[in-house]
């Protein structure tokens, strides 16, 4: 499903200030529901393979003209800067005795589109300025595009560093990436120790997330879940933190809250707009299971690929990772972290009622993998670029 399949053909249109055909298609496309597709990392070991890789994929990689309508398939490129390759696609590689693959996983959707854990994600997103599309209900105010595309002013009016020449980088982003396997069995053992009943563990589980299992949001739905609401994009965004600034019922230690403060009163850092990234995440393994309490469950092979573009990509992810992760100081909360994707340590705890009462201890529900950052090309000169850089030298 699209975004113009999920709002209908009335979508809220704007002027467009970006060379959308410029752009690879998944810097603004939204991923559709449900979703199959396959990570391919590739290594270059000949330079001649790696210049007729790239000619032969671009032909096939899509731009992000009439983004959010988009096709049943489509193929991104990626370039590390150690010379890496990453590409989504399929085929297309084992031909070319001069690349190697590193990693091919497969992801998918889980039933109900959930993540690993069990919740409906990716909802909230930026409105990006002069993309073609007015902001939806509760996006905020639309973000300058040089804050994720490179070339353009972002919010402070002028435009971000990148890659030289300007051929190379104008219209290109970054992105990274980084795998996470799900400890289920943790999070699972975490419900349970502190709440009784089927009930209680989702309400806890929605006052970790800031949201319900489907997607309805604490703030519109306090007591209970709401599927239809979770579904509506019209709605389930819609809404700002005014009339819950003491954090009783959306905590303010909850991951959704931390990672989009919104109109939150902010102690330090309150410049929310130059944070925000375009996530791209895709899950992996075996779906969410309720039951699983064991640990061993949490080495069943499931969890989710975290993927967010940015023109500062990597710098956006140290703040986010510093500052609204692993420290609460930004919203008076001491050393608290983000009770899904925080590194707890020994002796940490967390506070789901938001009543800085009874803190709960807690593990960490995620192991993860390296940060890695790739640069997206620009589809006419960037991939151009691209293939000649790689005849200068070849990667061992």
């Amino acid at each position: 499903m699209t975004l113009i399949d999920r709002l209908g053909a009335d979508l809220p249109r704007a002027p467009v200030t970006v060379d959308l055909d410029d752009i690879q298609a998944t810097v603004l496309r939204y991923r559709p529901e449900p979703y199959y597709g396959t990570h391919v990392m590739l290594q270059v070991q000949d330079a001649q393979a790696g210049r007729e890789l790239l000619r032969r994929l671009t032909p096939h990689i899509d731009s992000a003209a009439d983004w959010w309508q988009a096709g049943q398939s489509w193929i991104s490129v990626a370039i590390s800067y150690r010379g890496r390759t990453m590409e989504l696609a399929r085929r297309q590689y084992e031909e070319f005795p001069g690349i190697g693959v590193l990693v091919a996983d497969d992801f998918g959707a889980q039933p109900g589109d959930l993540n690993p854990l069990g919740y409906k994600d990716s909802i909230s997103q930026p409105a990006i300025d002069g993309t073609g599309i007015d902001r939806l209900p509760g996006q905020g105010s639309p973000i300058k595009p040089g804050e994720f595309i490179l070339g353009c002013p972002g919010e402070a009016g002028v435009r971000l560093p990148m890659p030289t020449p300007d051929l190379l980088g104008r219209n290109g982003t970054y992105a990274a990436v980084r795998k996470y396997q799900s400890r289920v069995g943790t999070f699972n053992r975490f419900l349970r120790r502190h709440a009784h009943t089927l009930q209680e563990r989702e309400l806890l589980a929605a006052k970790l997330v800031g949201r319900w299992r489907s997607g309805a949001p604490l703030t519109l739905a306090p007591g209970q879940d709401d599927p239809e609401l979770g579904a509506d994009p019209r709605r389930n965004n819609d809404f700002t933190y005014a009339a819950y600034a003491v954090g009783r019922q959306v905590p303010l230690g909850s991951h959704m809250r931390r990672m989009n403060p919104r109109d939150t009163g902010l102690t330090i850092l309150t410049d929310v707009n130059v944070h925000r990234i375009i996530r791209r995440s895709t899950t992996f393994g075996a779906p969410y299971d309720p039951d699983a309490v064991a640990a061993q469950d949490d080495d069943v092979p499931r969890g989710l690929y975290f993927i967010c573009i940015s023109a500062k990509a990597m710098a956006t992810l140290e703040f986010l990772q510093q500052e609204w992760i692993n420290n609460g100081n930004f919203m008076n909360l001491g050393e608290e972290r983000d009770p899904n994707v925080g590194l707890q340590e020994d002796g940490d705890v967390h506070d789901p009622t938001g009543a800085r009462e009874a803190p709960h201890p807690r593990d960490s529900d995620v192991q993860r993998a390296a940060w890695r950052r790739v640069f997206l090309p620009a589809l006419t000169d960037g991939v151009t670029m691209a293939r000649r850089r790689l005849s200068a030298r070849t990667r061992p």
